[in-house]
């Protein structure tokens, strides 16, 4: 029996299926509706059934045919939120390296203040060897007495004692106006080995330029009573460790060193009268 029966309709679907394939059937649906409507008010129940099934399947043909499409149509995938752009990464750090012992050795500025130095120096000690000419004449002299007074015994005693004295205290001042005038003039060109540092900095775009340390290693042996290396006992392991702490550079490439262009910076500006 089709959909057109009086059993229960099928689904939407299944109605414009069947009548789309039974088109005579659907006429006849019409047809009887219309029949229907010319009996009068005792056929208008049986009318408003008869005539409205019709109009029933049409909309329920319209009906499956808007949601076929719906359901054939493909439903709007969810979109994740664009995402955030990533943050840029940051740029390279550029280090450079600067050996202070290379650097300071190079200087014009520093040879010459090492320079003044070293002729204060000597004048300290042409008066030290003043006064120790003296005291060996002195010794000399009481030396040369066969059998001398008391009076004189003790006068040249205390002569020599007077000049020992004497040199004592001028080989302490000496030795204290050496290290205060080699200070300053390290601490100068220190001073000025930063702000040259800065600009070559700036110039050659170095972000940061650290103290050269890698030569900083623990001896196997401390310095002997004579003074020279390896010479003294073996370290102990607070000795080498205490070494190790005062290096901070492990490695590094010979590129960045720029030591060599500090020098002559440094060395330019002193020319030019820049100091």
């Amino acid at each position: 029996m089709g959909p057109g029966s009086n059993e229960p309709l099928p689904k939407a679907r299944e109605v414009c299926a069947y009548y789309l394939r039974h088109p005579r059937d659907f006429r006849a649906l019409q047809g009887r509706g219309r029949r229907n409507a010319f009996q009068g008010k005792k056929h208008m129940n049986r009318l408003q059934g008869s005539w409205l099934r019709p109009m029933f399947v049409l909309s329920l043909c319209a009906t499956g045919v808007v949601v076929g499409a719906v359901w054939r149509t493909p439903a709007p995938t969810a979109t994740s939120a664009p995402a955030a752009p990533a943050a840029p990464a940051a740029p390279a750090t550029s280090v450079g390296l600067v050996n202070l012992t290379t650097l300071f050795a190079g200087l014009t500025e520093y040879k010459e203040g090492m320079t003044l130095i070293e002729d204060k120096e000597k004048e300290g000690q042409t008066k030290l060897k003043e006064v120790t000419e003296q005291i060996k004449k002195v010794e000399a002299e009481l030396e040369a007495l066969k059998d001398p007074s008391m009076a004189t015994r003790l006068e040249k005693q205390a002569r020599i004692a007077e000049l020992t004295a004497l040199g004592e205290g001028r080989l302490a001042a000496l030795q204290r106006v050496l290290e205060v005038t080699a200070g300053d003039t390290l601490r100068r060109l220190f001073v000025k080995a930063v702000a040259s540092a800065d600009a070559l900095a700036k110039k050659d775009g170095w972000d940061v330029i650290l103290i050269d340390d890698r030569s900083v290693v623990p001896p196997e042996r401390l310095k002997g009573p004579d003074g020279m290396e390896g010479t003294g006992r073996r370290v102990t392991i607070g000795e080498v460790r205490n070494i190790i702490q005062q290096r901070n550079i492990l490695v590094a490439s010979e590129r960045v060193d720029v030591t060599a262009a500090l020098l002559t910076m440094m060395n330019n500006e002193y020319k030019a009268g820049k100091k």
